[in-house]
């Protein structure tokens, strides 16, 4: 099976697919398919399950480097394995939504789904307990 794709600008192809293609290489061992990105168009071919996971990948990827979001392999895996789970959605959603802005300009981000829960808990609730595994955004939220 093959699927082709049309990105808007040659600077959303560049960003998807990495620094020396190296998420394109994620999403090509991880679901065995071939990624080839020409003239603003992204074709992906192999078999017709592991194919349509790969677009689902590409194209969250895509929405997430329109909304001009870095596109790093730790991203990648993280929306991979969201694929599967068929919760891609939620991860692009994650991109448009800023916790704050520091005094230096940085935007802050929930960077998975379950420090997405965790912000909206604190809004919601006037007391909220970060209990958890070292190293899932607590501290950084």
């Amino acid at each position: 099976m093959e699927r082709i794709i049309e990105v808007t600008t040659p600077e959303i192809l560049a960003n998807v697919f990495g620094n020396f293609d190296e998420n394109v290489k994620l999403i090509e061992n991880n679901f065995g398919v071939r990624v080839v990105g020409r003239n603003e168009m992204i074709k992906i071919s192999g078999e017709e399950k592991n194919t349509e996971n790969a677009l689902k990948t590409v194209e969250a990827l895509i929405k997430i480097a329109e909304s001009g979001e870095a596109i790093l392999p730790q991203k990648v895996n993280y929306l991979m394995s969201m694929v599967f789970e068929g919760s891609e959605d939620s991860v692009v959603k994650l991109s448009s939504s800023t916790v704050c802005v520091t005094a230096n300009g940085k935007v802050i981000k929930a960077k998975t789904v379950g420090q997405a829960k965790y912000i909206e808990s604190i809004v919601k609730n006037t007391i909220v307990f970060g209990i958890g595994p070292a190293g899932t955004g607590k501290t950084y939220l």
